[in-house]
């Protein structure tokens, strides 16, 4: 999906109550030295101007948005890993060379269990003044 509205470039969106998602965003920030990433919740208003909040497949998803492109499930994980670059990047490459479905259909098991597994937060992620420069509202 291309979205052709100028925007912030490489985004991380995520489902701000998962746990799960939050806990890789925590650890995304942790490996993430050269601060290439920002992060947007989708419940957040910078989904809702993308649209991204309208498509209903994109619910259990995580996603990227880079150079006016939106990636989603396994294709986003593989071109975050890509863009921090270094050992991650190497993954990203590697994982890039796997056929997509079967790394889909994992992402969807996760997915799907996410908040029985790892729970529900009640309160959204509210970033430590430290990296709140890196959060899209």
């Amino acid at each position: 999906m291309t979205i052709k509205r100028e925007a912030q470039q490489n985004v991380v969106f995520f489902d701000d109550v998962c746990v799960l998602c939050n806990g890789t965003v925590h650890f995304l920030i942790r490996i993430d030295r050269k601060n290439k990433l920002r992060y947007s919740a989708l419940q957040g208003e910078f989904a809702k101007t993308l649209g991204i909040q309208a498509r209903r497949d994109f619910n259990d998803s995580i996603l990227f948005y880079s150079g006016g492109r939106l990636t989603d499930r396994a294709e986003a994980v593989i071109q975050i890993l890509k863009t921090l670059g270094g050992f991650f990047g190497a993954l990203g490459w590697i994982a890039s060379l796997l056929p997509v479905f079967p790394l889909n259909l994992i992402y969807r098991t996760v997915a799907k269990n996410r908040y029985r597994v790892f729970g529900k937060n009640e309160t959204c992620l509210v970033p430590s003044p430290e990296v709140r420069s890196r959060f899209i509202p």
